[in-house]
């Protein structure tokens, strides 16, 4: 239950990290 809910946990910071970057990368895109 840990493993899963610790792995969940990384899983879900990793994503929004890459949503963060994917956001900053369209910004600086359309500047």
């Amino acid at each position: 239950m840990i493993v899963v809910c610790s792995h969940w946990l990384v899983k879900s910071i990793f994503s929004g990290v890459c949503r963060q970057v994917h956001l900053t990368c369209s910004a600086s895109e359309w500047m």
